[in-house]
């Protein structure tokens, strides 16, 4: 062969083109590419980053594979690394979502009615008993040899069934701004109607806890301020009461126009959980005075679960292949383990990539909004 072929360069076309560098749910293949990615004289950086990503979703099951021993050392750290802030990232959303248990935001809540935190309690009840009953028992049973029932294909599901919601009461009108004078609060601020300020409060306690960028489009749709009940009290079902059963109805309206029904893809307004959250809204409107509140503390729950999901639902950006049981978003700080050339990156899974931050790319403009 003529010294001028490059045979790094050969191999990875014969491989590229016959999709061998498919390694998913394959680990000895894995192992075997990892390995030859880094070695003297090839150190491809795509095919090493696609190795490891998978390689740490399959992390169990290298462990005595003839393949795996060529792996180098600063390599095999940098997998252990990875599989161990993986598995920590999926123990933590396994905490917040077996019950969606977000309480701890209301500790510092600057809400001055309870309104908020009963109709952000009840939701957390109706999501468990919905997810129950669609998967028989929430949260689901366990899989695999480390004992988690949280899986991508779960993650998935649930990104999409959140982000219908999303995509339904989303104002899409507002959004985050900068404020140089606002130095508190990272040099941003929320173009905040009256009333809004302790959500505002409730949405950053939020990205702080589970320190998440925040969503670009935070806040709800909220049914107008004449819907209040009268004097703020609130109303007690009644199969007499003819006023009771009007201001009911009255009430369900406002909320109903309050959506982007009108906006959204069949898909979305089909969605089960969206289908089963307007029945619990309609039922759920009775046991309550001021509906605007209670819409802010279902949505103050709503975006908790958006925000969790985005740690967890984001693929590397990139990858060759993606179908795969596990997770393919593991730490890549640090890698590969030789210092890139001028022009290379190594791209990460980011939240910024996931529902909330892409979908109003698909929105149309605001000046067609009715």
């Amino acid at each position: 062969m003529p010294q001028n072929v490059d045979c790094a360069e050969l191999i990875i076309r014969y491989l590229t083109s016959g999709s061998l560098h498919n390694v998913a749910n394959d680990p000895a293949a894995g192992a075997g590419l990892f390995a030859w990615t880094e070695s003297s004289g090839i150190r491809w950086l795509e095919g090493w980053r696609e190795a490891f990503v998978h390689c740490v979703g399959m992390y169990d099951s290298l462990r005595g594979l003839p393949e795996a021993r060529d792996i180098s050392h600063s390599s095999r750290m940098l997998l252990e690394r990875s599989h161990v802030e993986l598995q920590a990232r999926i123990e933590a959303c396994e905490a917040r979502l077996s019950t969606f248990n977000f309480d701890d935001i209301w500790l510092t809540s600057a809400w001055p009615s309870t309104l908020p935190h009963r109709a952000f309690d009840r939701l957390r009840h109706f999501l468990i008993n919905y997810y129950r009953k669609t998967y028989n028992c929430w949260p689901p049973a366990a899989h695999g040899t480390n004992d988690r029932w949280l899986t991508r294909e779960l993650v998935q599901r649930l990104q999409t069934d959140f982000g219908s919601l999303y995509d339904l009461y989303v104002d899409r009108r507002r959004g985050w701004d900068k404020d140089p004078g606002n130095k508190t609060r990272g040099d941003v601020y929320m173009k905040s109607l009256d009333g809004d300020n302790p959500v505002t409060e409730a949405l950053m306690t939020i990205d702080q806890k589970l320190r998440c960028p925040r969503i670009p489009h935070p806040y709800p749709l909220l049914p107008a301020t004449t819907t209040v009940i009268l004097e703020g009290k609130p109303l007690k079902p009644s199969i007499f009461s003819t006023k009771t059963k009007m201001m009911e109805k009255r009430i369900y309206h406002a909320c109903l126009e309050s959506t982007n029904s009108l906006h959204v893809r069949t898909e979305i307004a089909s969605n089960g959980l969206v289908e089963a959250f307007l029945r619990f809204e309609k039922t759920d409107l009775v046991s309550e005075g001021n509906p605007r509140e209670v819409r802010q503390g279902r949505w103050t729950l709503i975006y908790s679960i958006l925000q969790m999901l985005a740690t967890m639902s984001v693929d590397t950006p990139g990858l060759w292949f993606t179908d795969s049981p596990y997770f393919l978003n593991p730490r890549l700080d640090a890698c590969p383990p030789w210092h890139l050339k001028a022009g290379q990156t190594m791209e990460k899974a980011n939240p910024m990539l996931s529902h909330c931050w892409t979908a109003p790319m698909s929105w149309k403009p605001e000046h067609e909004l009715t």
